[in-house]
């Protein structure tokens, strides 16, 4: 899977933001090919390969931090959200139904990531599930970001609900996996 640069960003400004001082280590832990992307400036309109500039870059994180690479992404996630969802989509989050939303959801995959499968397979007034791949299994760790990202969404446009937002990983064929998220506000 390729993910647009814009979505690339987010890792070096989190790491400069929440831990500072291992940066500069970080950044020279990573395998040469994702060195090679953070090292440079990245343009929001390029593509770069998923495991070098996602899942690689957040193994070598969560190692530097002693934390499972998981958690990290799914931090790294939340502060995505949290960067992408101020000023005027705050407010738009605010007027909007969570169910709009996340029907639109597919637009905001598709502007990042490619190639992408969504479908929304279930909706109900506080409630939504759908499905989000393929990946191969050294990308599967998009997913734990993506939770994430969906989980400051309903935060940030619901902070009086009790979000509920998990998914489960399965495989479809040929070393491909889909992600089934279930979202409750």
């Amino acid at each position: 899977m390729k993910v647009k640069g814009t979505a690339v960003r987010v890792l070096p400004d989190f790491v400069k933001e929440k831990y500072p001082a291992l940066y500069e280590q970080w950044l020279n832990s990573l395998k040469p090919e994702s060195y090679e992307i953070f090292s440079k400036p990245i343009f929001p309109s390029d593509w770069f390969e998923l495991v070098d500039t996602h899942s690689h870059p957040t193994i070598v994180l969560a190692g530097l931090l002693d934390k499972d690479p998981q958690d990290v992404a799914f931090d790294i996630g939340m502060y995505s959200a949290e960067s992408a969802l101020t000023g005027i989509y705050n407010v738009f989050l605010k007027i909007a139904s969570l169910k709009f939303t996340f029907r639109r959801i597919h637009d905001f995959f598709k502007a990042y990531y490619s190639p992408i499968i969504f479908e929304i397979w279930e909706t109900g007034d506080n409630f939504v599930k759908f499905k989000f791949g393929y990946t191969t299994e050294e990308e599967n760790l998009l997913y734990y970001r993506n939770k994430g990202w969906g989980a400051k969404l309903i935060e940030l446009a619901r902070p009086e609900s009790n979000p509920y937002l998990d998914f489960d990983i399965f495989e479809y064929k040929n070393d491909l996996y889909y992600a089934v998220f279930t979202a409750q506000w």
